[in-house]
């Protein structure tokens, strides 16, 4: 697929991270480089209806694990800026907020379709989710915001291991 510019649709602005009209994607790298640099590529590709061959969403741990080790360095980044009392970077966390995003999707098996999801739907999701989504997007510099991706992030990770561990404990189960 060629480096080229896509059009990002409505559902996928988020200012300062994504505020369009246009994305600038290099395919040419591996499938793990593209989504460490750009969580989103292969969600807004595929609601673009580009072709695409390889499906995060449809893989097994493999990009969450990616997309969480990303995160970790991320959230040293942000970290290191509060305890020098700056604000926090605001692409940096439009970053970290696709991030989850992308994650809590891929987790239950699903593409991102928005950056405002419905999240009725997904069964794997921390406690209060949809509130505590809203307030980071409408309060992305804060402190708080920043606090509340964390734990989120935290608690997903711990889901993520969990079904994985179930899932492995179900596969070496016999059957009788």
């Amino acid at each position: 697929m060629p480096n080229k510019l896509y059009p990002i649709p409505q559902g996928f602005l988020l200012s300062p991270y994504m505020n369009g009209p246009d994305v600038y994607m290099d395919l040419a790298r591996s499938p793990l480089e593209t989504i460490r640099e750009f969580p989103l590529a292969f969600d807004l590709l595929y609601e673009l209806k580009e072709p695409i061959t390889w499906k995060p969403w449809e893989q097994d741990a493999e990009p969450i694990d990616s997309l969480f080790a990303e995160w970790g360095r991320k959230r040293e980044e942000q970290k290191e800026r509060f305890q020098q009392n700056k604000r926090a970077d605001a692409a940096l966390m439009g970053y970290s907020y696709c991030a989850f995003i992308a994650c809590l999707h891929w987790i239950n098996g699903q593409s991102v379709s928005s950056l405002k999801p419905d999240l009725v739907h997904l069964g794997i999701k921390p406690v209060n989710s949809v509130e505590r989504l809203q307030y980071i997007r409408e309060n992305p510099l804060q402190f708080h915001s920043f606090i509340q991706l964390k734990e989120m992030f935290a608690e997903l990770e711990k889901m993520h291991k969990k079904k994985l561990l179930l899932s492995t404990f179900n596969k070496e189960k016999p059957l009788g």
